[in-house]
């Protein structure tokens, strides 16, 4: 039989011993530390876990321990390992070398929590059937990471795998076989110490998320995706968002037929001076909001090729790139989008930008979308047909600074559902705007608010 009991130390400590006269054996170990927040040492004596089956949360949540000896577990039967030292948030060390993992199939928040942790070798862990390795190391301290000599054949989850590991400098990923893997969402998201990422195995055929993969990797200067082959991936939202030291990066393996969310996907890579995406294929993307916002040295942007038959939203997509001059959209395809808010906002140096083909029969909010361009000289609005249009708020707000006359064709906008009217032009230098509207009533309704809008002429077919 097993018995428990427990003596006072005397200051507000006690110890538990749970004891027998014949070794203690259970097939079910899960959660049985789980939340022992108070729980400082924990001695294994006569403790037999041969026939363990599951060691699933086993010491989650005790963030007292300051070190755990686990060197007499036998876990050859183990199947699950998830959670097994989540929030273990005061060990700096495990020796895991006894480990026998060649029957666990989940290793999902592992480690997860490990805060302290800046010493772990798992070079010896057998990973041939583990499909989850989900979260399994986020938030850990450590330096370095070796997993040269995991086997993730069977791996479908890597998602949030390193995510937090903000002291991590150097991690080895070799041999890692991606092929089964569909969620990479968060993997390295946070690792900001991390300057250099060899990712040169991985062919992730059946990757369908790559949401905020590399997000604020804000160390990061170069990334190998060589083989990166993405012929699934349907998201792709803020994938590479905050990486600000990645100088170049070559995506030309990607294949974004099925992508529909690029949202943010280069957003504040603010090193970047350019980025060739001519192989995209962005047929099937739904919203490009933030794309490129805050690539704030990008001089050179090549998205000649892209589709945006199916885009709703272009919100800040270009949101302070203030490097960049030209800018060629004539090709673009705008009948379905609904937003187009702040999406030039802050390009202060954009002299030629080509708008002539947009159609707009969607567009409902062009809040701020030209704020701060003050070196345009030109822009034609021509074909923007806008009887949705709701929020005009400051469209052209902070065109303050121009010293060239700048000439807006503005012959389709119909202004009758507009909100916020009066501060449309705030800001603008009028003596050198002038407007082409569509007919006399547009004409009369924009001096009325605007008395000093001196250069406003009736478009004539």
């Amino acid at each position: 039989y097993i018995k428990g009991w427990i003596t006072d130390n005397n200051d507000e400590t006690y110890d538990l011993y749970i004891g027998s006269e014949a070794e203690i054996y259970s097939k079910n170990l899960q959660s049985i530390f789980f939340n022992m927040i108070g729980v400082q040492t924990i001695n294994f004596n006569n403790f037999n876990t041969s026939e363990a089956t599951t060691m699933q949360s086993m010491f989650s949540g005790c963030s007292s321990l300051t070190e755990l000896n686990v060197s007499s577990f036998d876990t050859s039967n183990v199947i699950y390992m998830s959670g097994m030292f989540a929030s273990c948030s005061n060990i700096s060390s495990l020796d895991l070398q006894q480990f026998k993992t060649e029957n666990v199939r989940n290793m999902s928040s592992m480690f997860n929590g490990c805060s302290s942790l800046n010493d772990l070798d798992v070079s010896q862990f057998n990973t041939e059937k583990v499909t989850s390795m989900q979260n399994m190391f986020i938030g850990c301290s450590l330096l370095e990471l070796d997993l040269s000599s995991f086997n993730t054949i069977s791996v479908t989850s890597m998602q949030g795998m390193f995510m937090d590991c903000k002291s991590l400098k150097i991690i080895n990923l070799d041999h890692f076989d991606v092929t089964s893997v569909t969620s990479m969402y968060d993997m390295f998201r946070g690792c900001s110490s991390l300057e250099k990422l060899d990712l040169s195995s991985f062919v992730p055929i059946s990757l369908t998320h790559a949401n905020r993969m590399f997000w604020n990797c804000s160390s990061l200067q170069s990334i190998n995706l060589e083989h990166f082959n993405t012929p699934q991936a349907t998201t792709m939202a803020y994938m590479f968002s905050g990486c600000g030291s990645l100088i170049s990066i070559d995506i030309h393996t990607f294949d974004t037929s099925n992508v529909t969310d690029m949202s943010g996907m280069f957003e504040g890579c603010n090193s970047l001076t350019s980025l060739e995406l001519h192989t995209f294929n962005t047929s099937q993307v739904m919203y490009m909001s933030r794309m490129f916002s805050n690539c704030n040295n990008l001089t050179n942007l090549d998205i000649d090729n892209f589709n945006t038959l199916n885009v709703t939203k272009m919100d800040s997509m270009f949101y302070g790139c203030n490097s960049l001059t030209d800018l060629d959209l004539s090709h673009f395809n705008t009948s379905q989008v609904t937003t187009m808010a702040t999406m030039f906002y802050g390009c202060n140096s954009l002299i030629n930008l080509d708008l002539s083909s947009f159609y707009t029969p969607k567009l409902a909010d062009v809040t701020y979308m030209f704020r701060g361009c003050s070196n345009l000289t030109k822009l034609d609005l021509g074909n923007f047909t806008t009887e949705g249009l709701i929020e005009t708020n400051a469209m052209f707000f902070g065109m303050s600074n121009l010293s060239k006359k700048v000439e807006v064709n503005m012959k389709k906008f119909d202004f009758s559902k507009s909100t916020n009217l009066n501060n449309l032009f705030v800001g603008v230098n009028f003596s050198y705007f002038t407007i082409i509207v569509k007919d006399e009533a547009t004409r009369d309704l924009l001096l009325e608010r605007f008395p000093n809008l001196a250069n406003v002429t009736v478009y004539n077919a």
